[in-house]
């Protein structure tokens, strides 16, 4: 079984040329006669020149003007028609050293597996200073259900990479899996091309290979220099989810055509469905805060309401309705705040409950016909109410997601730090209005509103521990509501603590098992989507395939 590793050159790499060629040189230094080195030079010249001669029978080089990564390889495969078992992708940009046990036991794992997407865990040198360690980076497991999103480490699950290097199987290398739509997000338009031409993904549990990552470097014409203008990371090595542009491809082209592959795509058309009114409900917003252990931070949220209220019509009626689920000093802390603003400040006292469990308990109490969120470590600032409500009698959405700021608390002098950093998810709803294409994000971001009517009509939040305000998006999806945004202004500051959560305490290792559980959700409305396309006949011209 024979292997080849693709690099690609051009003169807008930041990292430089030099760095390109060392890389490739330990690379062909370190493995045997097997492995085969192809080098695609943008332009009309090789850029890489003047290898050692006895090398020059496993290097394989092409030049010219290509639209991007996809369509660089897929010229290489016209070209120079790779035989080739596995063809393994360096990413852009990185220094990464590769040696014959790395390509050895990739190709071992591919005979053991047949995948058509092999990734492996490895080393990270993350600190830049002298004499430091790498870090070892251990990557999920090729069926885990959160490999439909953009991939989290089982170690950091928060950090979304899965290294520096992928391997894919021969009989994927064509033009459905290597998409030339796709300018930014290619390993993951990869990864879904695989996944919809009924390929495996395959994670080798032992790390193979050491990087460093280097400045972003996006191949093909012009590519790197939009990047550039539109982004504030143009020298840092480190991925940004709110950066990166790959973000505005994951569910308009590569998800999306992953949906109609497998038969569970539903158009715009669908998501129309008027929210049933109850007359019974107030005019304005119940805020529902389920709070677990957080008697030293709970008083900042309630402040922030209180002076909502100061700020907000009088006419337009709202509520506070905190549900507490610990065990510590939470219930005297809020009860002057019950006393004083009775009928602001509502506060119930339950145990065992799930964080879905606890905001439902809040729903149901809710005696206004919007609920907003809010968590008990986050503020609200500004006014929150008024345009929300405006926007809600417009629209008739059963959902609206706003933009928030993010912010650091001195747990000493309780002071508030704004980073100066507003987080809009505007890959989110903001240049299409089909929101199953976002069903390939972690989230669909923060603050959110909803209809009351509406989270009833959806089951309410799902009963799980972490991610259900995600999983109701998900089920209210399913159920053809309208979902909206709001980019006004960023009302709601998230106040983010290590790994404390509003339900429990959540080490990296729990995190990990939240997050299968929320994503296997995400996975099982997926399938119910396919059941709900099959049984239409009206939406199977919008697929490429019905039934399972």
């Amino acid at each position: 079984m024979s292997a080849a590793i693709y690099f690609i050159a051009g003169k807008d790499n930041p990292n430089g040329l030099n760095q390109l060629r060392q890389v490739i040189l330990k690379t062909v230094e370190n493995t045997d006669d097997d492995t085969h080195i192809i080098i695609g030079s943008e332009g009309n010249i090789d850029l890489i020149p003047d290898f050692p001669a006895t090398f020059m029978n496993r290097i394989h080089k092409i030049h010219g003007d290509y639209k991007n990564l996809s369509d660089a390889i897929l010229r290489a495969d016209e070209e120079l028609q790779l035989s080739c078992d596995l063809l393994f992708l360096h990413t852009p940009g990185d220094d990464i050293d590769i040696n014959r046990d790395c390509i050895d036991t990739f190709i071992r794992y591919h005979k053991l597996t047949k995948a058509g997407f092999i990734i492996s865990d490895h080393w990270e040198y993350i600190d830049d200073k002298p004499g430091a360690k790498p870090v070892l980076q251990k990557l999920k497991p090729g069926h885990d259900p959160s490999n439909i999103i953009i991939p989290g480490r089982m170690n950091n699950p928060a950090l979304f990479c899965h290294g520096s290097l992928i391997a894919v199987a021969k009989e994927y290398l064509n033009s459905r899996v290597f998409d030339r739509e796709v300018n930014y997000g290619t390993d993951y338009a990869v990864r879904m091309g695989v996944l919809a031409q009924n390929g495996t993904i395959f994670t080798i549990p032992k790390p193979l290979y050491t990087f460093r990552r280097g400045a972003p470097y996006y191949p093909g014409t012009g590519l790197q220099k939009q990047f550039e203008a539109a982004s504030h990371i143009k020298t840092s090595g480190h991925f940004s989810y709110t950066q990166d542009l790959a973000r505005f491809e994951w569910g308009p082209i590569s998800f999306q055509k992953y949906l109609k592959d497998i038969g569970a795509f539903l158009p715009d058309s669908y998501f129309t469905r008027k929210v049933p009114v109850d007359p019974t409900l107030g005019n304005g917003i119940s805020f529902v805060l389920p709070t677990y252990n957080r008697a030293s931070l709970i008083h900042y949220a309630i402040e922030s309401i209180i002076e909502i209220r100061k700020k907000v019509d009088t006419f337009i009626p709202i509520e506070l309705i905190i549900v507490d689920n610990g065990n510590d000093n939470t219930p005297n802390i809020v009860a002057p705040y019950v006393q004083q603003y009775p009928d602001l400040v509502k506060f119930y006292k339950v145990f065992g409950m799930t964080l879905g469990g606890a905001r439902n308990f809040g729903v149901h109490r809710a005696r206004n016909r919007i609920v907003g969120q809010l968590d008990s470590d986050d503020v609200l600032i500004g006014d929150p109410v008024t345009n929300i409500l405006r926007q809600f009698e417009r629209s008739g959405a059963a959902v609206i997601i706003g933009i928030y700021q993010t912010a650091a608390r001195n747990s000493d002098t309780g002071e508030l730090t704004l980073d100066n950093q507003i987080i809009t998810h505007d890959e989110y709803l903001c240049n299409q209005k089909n929101p199953l294409l976002q069903m390939c994000i972690p989230g669909p971001g923060a603050p959110r509103y909803y209809r009351k009517e509406a989270i009833l009509a959806s089951g309410g939040f799902p009963d799980l521990l972490y991610g259900e305000d995600a999983a109701l998006s998900d089920q209210m999806l399913k159920q053809g509501f309208i979902i909206e945004r709001n980019l006004e202004e960023a009302n709601y500051i998230a106040v983010r603590h290590s790994a404390n959560t509003d339900s429990e305490e959540l080490g990296s290792d729990i995190l990990l098992r939240k997050n299968f559980s929320k994503y296997s959700f995400k996975i099982s409305i997926i399938e119910e989507l396919k059941h709900l396309v099959l049984s239409n006949t009206y939406y199977h011209k919008y697929n490429n395939r019905v039934g399972f």
